[in-house]
């Protein structure tokens, strides 16, 4: 792009945008763009005000390349406050499309960013560069339903901000349903008898689903819509009331929870059916939530187990296989018993809990749902029950869209199965036990595949042993099997340094891993094969909580030395 020397609509903006700094838009400095602020009126098509304005943003996004109102207001050198009484002219601006809101606000906004970029229309901006007239400025309509259902969720943030008012809200998305009637899903939207701001609600519960959000706080959306807080605890009741038509008509439900307080909603299987029905595949865009691991993506572990492990093991990966899982769960429905599977892994720590239930999912070719068990037990009273509950919400509505049941894995669940507190007027104890409920609720009526490990099993609640249909005990490896490990990990040692370091320690199969990886570790560093004696340092380090096995150090290399001379 050729940047031509003798520009006029530039020059103007570049005077009038050295001459603000600091300005406080005095009189006196209104005064002084008179003749530039004309320049632009007549290129611009604006009032004086309107071309001010946009001179000063163009400036500062050439500059900055975005602009937000605390760099308006510092350029010019006043408060925020000020700035505020051009809003609507910034509003309007957003609405003719000469300005919009930078797409990466999007996430930024749901993480509690309050601040807005604002991007100049780099159509216009092209033409004053290259000195070509005043472009028309057409908002760029929606290519696909996915734009239409962010231009319905930046309405929400819109009134968040006080930028527009209800009333704005409702009129604009009339519009945009009008000249977007082409998309399914308007179309089937406006089969049903709904009213406007209804379509408003089911439309933003649809985005929050496809950003991969399966459950959304009711309450937050309604204040996305209504100026009055009395509207907005009025609508909120007719949903709990079963009055709303989204209800009604069974498109939106309530998520049940024993907590009064809690607004969460989803969608309900009809409205997955419409979305699937309006090319709409929701599992598509969640593929990129970090707590989803696809099997392709664990690589395959050899790992050596007592029999009694094996066995149930075995037996577990034959009922998960899909054909067998299937008729599983057809025949217990039809027994009237539960068809989910939960199964509680336990056992000393590096005994294989956390990786056997990686395999299972990567032999069955089920993905894994993998639960950060700190994120359940937050700082702010009343969240963490929420959050449990969202993980079984977010684990059904994912399971819809995948030929597969996933697995959900809640890994060393020691913080949220262990026993209940005797309740003394602490919050702490509150929302632990409250915590501990919903899993057994939602536990007790679970229909896919859960497996969750523990460390701790003597400390686990009795209310959830019955709640594990199958419970598996991980001993730590016997002194063959302790062999056999060393033999996988590190097959350059031979039988009887295999069977030395056995009987020397009393290693799980984690430990050995740890000494696999430091051997790995300083061949890289240092260029050069780990040697016997060093591997027999690295289990020494390893073995800091440990006691060593009777026989010693200097025997063991002795042995060792007799028996490869």
């Amino acid at each position: 792009m050729e940047i031509k020397q003798d520009n006029p609509t530039l020059d103007a903006i570049i005077s009038i945008y050295e001459q603000a700094k600091d300005s406080k838009f005095s009189q006196g400095f209104l005064e002084s763009i008179q003749k530039d602020s004309i320049t632009l009126q007549q290129y611009f098509k604006l009032d004086a005000n309107e071309s001010l304005l946009l001179a000063i943003f163009i400036a500062i996004q050439l500059e900055e390349a975005t602009v937000d109102l605390q760099k308006l207001a510092a350029h010019i050198g006043c408060s925020k406050l000020k700035i505020l009484l051009f809003k609507p002219i910034i509003d309007n601006f957003c609405q003719i499309g000469i300005l919009d809101i930078d797409k990466m606000q999007i996430r930024l906004r749901l993480m509690g960013n309050r601040s807005i970029n604002y991007l100049v229309n780099k159509t216009l901006v092209d033409a004053i560069l290259e000195q070509n007239p005043m472009p028309v400025i057409n908002k760029t309509p929606p290519n696909d339903i996915f734009e239409l259902l962010e231009l319905v969720y930046k309405l929400g943030l819109e009134r968040d901000d006080d930028k527009i008012d209800t009333s704005r809200i409702l009129s604009s998305l009339v519009e945009y349903l009008k000249v977007n009637s082409q998309f399914p899903l308007v179309q089937k939207l406006n089969d049903f008898n709904l009213d406007i701001q209804d379509k408003f609600i089911f439309l933003h519960v649809v985005w929050k689903a496809v950003t991969g959000y399966f459950s959304d706080d009711l309450f937050r959306t309604l204040e996305g819509i209504y100026d009055s807080s009395s509207k907005r605890f009025s609508e909120l009741q007719k949903f709990l009331d079963g009055e709303n038509k989204l209800i009604k008509q069974d498109l939106i439900e309530i998520i049940p929870t024993a907590m009064t307080t809690d607004t969460e909603c989803q969608l309900t299987d009809k409205a997955y059916q419409i979305l699937r029905d309006s090319g709409l595949n929701l599992k598509k865009f969640a593929e990129h939530r970090k707590d989803i691991i696809k099997p392709q993506d664990i690589k395959e572990k050899t790992l050596i187990f007592g029999e009694s492990e094996l066995n149930q093991i075995n037996t577990l990966e034959k009922l998960i296989q899909e054909s067998a899982f299937l008729e599983m769960q057809t025949r217990l429905t039809d027994k009237g018993l539960q068809p989910g599977i939960s199964i509680l892994l336990h056992g000393a720590p590096g005994t294989g809990k956390t990786e056997i239930a990686r395999q299972l999912a990567r032999k069955t070719n089920r993905e894994l749902m993998h639960v950060n068990i700190s994120d359940c037990k937050t700082m702010w009273f009343g969240e963490s029950e929420k959050i449990v509950k969202k993980i079984f919400t977010d684990y059904k509505a994912y399971s819809k869209d995948t030929k597969t049941h996933p697995i959900l894995f809640f890994n060393e669940a020691d913080a949220i199965i262990s026993k209940r507190k005797e309740l003394r007027g602490s919050n702490v104890e509150q929302t632990e036990n409250a915590i501990q409920n919903i899993l057994l609720e939602e536990l007790e009526n679970f229909q896919g595949i859960l497996i969750a490990t523990t460390n701790l099993i003597n400390n686990i609640d009795p209310a959830f042993d019955r709640r594990f249909l199958f419970k598996i005990k991980f001993h730590p490896p016997t002194l063959v099997n302790r062999a056999s490990i060393w033999k996988l990990k590190l097959p350059e040692l031979t039988n009887k340094q295999a069977n030395q370091l056995a009987q020397l320690f009393s290693f799980t199969g984690g430990q050995i891993d740890n000494i696999y990886r430091k051997k790995e570790i300083a061949e890289l560093l240092y260029g050069k094969s780990v040697d016997f004696e060093t591997i027999l340092g690295f289990c020494k380090e390893e073995s800091l909580h440990q006691t060593v096995n009777s026989i010693g150090f200097r025997t063991i290399k002795q042995n060792l030395i007799q028996c490869e001379m």
